[in-house]
């Protein structure tokens, strides 16, 4: 449906979606300009705007992972190899603020692995290559809590690449080189 990258050849990907407001938005995946976040009322040709480009501001910040609406506002997982692991918030779509920056004081926390909410509590899952994956969790999408720390107690668990909240429990996928993948 629309074609030529979003108007940058260096958007390699498109991931991922998410509705806010009556709205889809979609993240793009770029190393060299930082990444975009694009937003359409129909999702046609020619009906796409561009809400964030640049990174917000880091190029450094160069992929979403998840897109979650809590509590009234919008929120995007971003990835930032440099800086490490960012959550963002806007209210109105269009003005987006760095609400958690830093890799959640971890700067080897350096990528996400979306969102879900459980039990009125936002979670997110990190890579960390240090320490083993981390797992975070906010009752107001500002102020976060770690709940895991070290890969579940195996450091071969180097990312939680998936939340999901179903049937009254909390899951997380956990990527493991080693062993093989957990739940």
């Amino acid at each position: 449906i629309e074609a030529g990258a979003f108007d940058d050849s260096d958007n390699h990907a498109l991931a991922p979606f998410g509705i806010f407001n009556d709205m889809l938005y979609v993240g793009t995946h770029n190393f060299v300009d930082g990444m975009e976040i694009w937003r359409s009322a129909t999702g046609d040709a020619g009906d796409w705007m561009r809400v964030v480009t640049g990174g917000n501001g880091d190029v450094d910040a160069y992929l979403t992972t998840g897109f979650t609406e809590f509590q009234d506002a919008f929120y995007a997982a971003v990835e930032n190899m440099t800086d490490g692991a960012e959550i963002w918030r806007t209210e109105d779509g269009l003005e987006w603020t760095r609400v958690s920056t830093g890799g959640f004081s971890d700067s080897n926390n350096t990528q996400t692995g979306g969102f879900a909410i459980f039990e009125g509590e936002l979670y997110v899952g990190t890579l960390n290559v240090v320490t083993g994956a981390q797992l975070f969790r906010s009752a107001d999408g500002v102020v976060w809590e770690r709940v895991v720390e070290d890969g579940f107690g195996d450091i071969n668990n180097f990312k939680i690449e998936m939340v999901f909240s179903y049937g009254g429990k909390l899951y997380v996928g956990a990527d493991n080189n080693i062993t093989g993948i957990e739940i």
